[in-house]
């Protein structure tokens, strides 16, 4: 992950209520999703990205995108994009 793709995670998470990190967010996705155990499933990462995109106020797409480049997600690209989109029209 460049210094400029998480400060894109960044920049875009402040335009939120205010100012979390990609790290707060999954931390948070795992406390809540997954009752605080590291994802290790397909499974687990999806819950992971839905938490992403229902919890950010922009971009969802793209910074879900990065999250998934930061924490390393095994789900394609494409399965990250429908989640987003997904969690987007249930805002």
């Amino acid at each position: 992950m460049t210094e400029e793709a998480y400060q894109g995670v960044q920049d875009a998470l402040k335009k939120r209520r205010g100012y979390i990190s990609p790290n707060d967010l999954q931390a948070n996705a795992i406390k809540i999703m997954l009752d605080g155990k590291e994802p290790v499933t397909e499974r687990d990462w999806q819950m992971c990205a839905n938490f992403w995109a229902a919890n950010v106020a922009v971009g969802e797409v793209e910074i879900c995108k990065l999250m998934k480049r930061i924490f390393n997600c095994p789900i394609s690209d494409n399965d990250i994009k429908q989640i987003a989109e997904y969690q987007v029209k249930l805002k």
